[in-house]
């Protein structure tokens, strides 16, 4: 292998590598920018996972199981939000981002009525 073959595929390495440093620094900044999506997707697994190791004792299915993880999640989520704007008297544009004692307040409440619906033990 003569020196400019040798050159050349450096150079050729050194691209691969500094388009993977760039791609690596786009994914950061989405993610930065999507922090709030990356969290619910986090929180979904995480109750997903939950669920699935109490599967026998609440007797639901899988997919049962990440149906509720997702409601969950966006049953807290707008509870969150929900209390933040109640707290502050129905002015959004005065109310904070989100309350978590919304979601500490109105998800029992939700678990509650989806029991009573599907005829489940409270």
């Amino acid at each position: 292998m003569s020196y400019c073959e040798q050159y050349e595929e450096t150079i050729l390495s050194g691209k691969t590598i500094l388009k993977r440093v760039v791609s690596i620094q786009g994914m950061s900044i989405w993610i930065q920018q999507h922090v709030l999506l990356m969290f619910a997707i986090g929180i979904i697994i995480c109750n997903f996972a939950w669920l699935l190791s109490c599967k026998k004792k609440l007797s639901i299915s899988w997919y049962a199981a990440l149906i509720i993880a997702i409601l969950h999640d966006i049953v807290g989520y707008t509870a969150m939000r929900l209390l933040a704007i109640i707290e502050v008297g129905g002015d959004i544009s005065k109310a904070a981002n989100m309350r978590l004692f919304g979601a500490v307040f109105l998800l029992p409440l939700f678990y509650y009525f989806g029991a009573k619906l599907f005829k489940r033990n409270t």
